[in-house]
C-alpha cells in the first residue's frame, strides 16, 4: 500500500510517517508490517485487523492526533 520503492521501505521511520499522513486523510486505523526477503526488511501499511505475523505497529487515533503503537 505505501509504495513500490523498496529503498524507502527499508525505512520504518518513514513509512510510519506515510501511514499517519493516510490514517489522517482516512480516517482509518492502519498497521505497518515487516516481511523479510533476500533484500532485507521491508515495512508496509495497510488497513488494521489483517491478520499478519509480523505487525510492528498500530497507527491509531488518540483525540484527532495519530501515532504509532508499537507491538514487541
Amino acid at each position: 500500500m505505501a509504495c513500490k520503492d523498496d529503498i524507502i521501505k527499508k525505512n520504518r521511520e518513514h513509512i510510519e510517517k506515510l501511514a499517519a499522513k493516510v490514517a489522517k486523510a482516512t480516517g482509518e486505523e492502519l498497521q505497518v508490517y515487516s516481511t523479510v526477503t533476500w533484500e532485507g526488511e521491508l515495512f508496509d501499511f495497510e488497513a488494521q485487523g489483517i491478520p499478519r505475523e509480523k505487525v510492528v505497529s498500530i497507527i491509531k487515533v488518540d483525540g484527532n492526533i495519530y501515532e504509532a503503537q508499537y507491538i514487541a
